[in-house]
């Protein structure tokens, strides 16, 4: 019995491309981060991310509908989002080595 293989999903036009949608999720991630460091109320900091996000989204060269039709996408096609999920711990991880090995 032949082994079955995961096929790849045919990405929508409107759904951002795997490396881009990482790209997207490591700003996301690092704005978050910034943010947290503030050290201010909760409230605050989702306020202060709400006016941040669609500046990350326009420097990706994407809007909100987008990036919430593309999360919508890869949750569907979980084998896809853990992939996308790789590339952003692999570049997050790389970059914190780098933080490291300058101070």
């Amino acid at each position: 019995m032949p082994a079955c293989k995961k096929r790849k999903p045919s990405i929508p036009k409107d759904v951002l491309e795997p490396t881009e949608m990482a790209r997207v999720m490591i700003d996301v991630y690092n704005t978050e981060a910034k943010i947290q460091e503030l050290r201010i109320h909760k409230d605050s900091a989702k306020q202060l991310y709400q006016v941040a996000e669609p500046y990350i989204l326009k420097q990706n060269d994407t809007d909100s509908i987008q990036f919430q039709k593309s999360i919508e996408f890869y949750l569907e096609y979980s084998h896809e989002f853990e992939d996308i999920l790789d590339i952003v711990i692999d570049s997050l991880s790389l970059r914190e080595q780098i933080m490291k090995k300058k101070n």
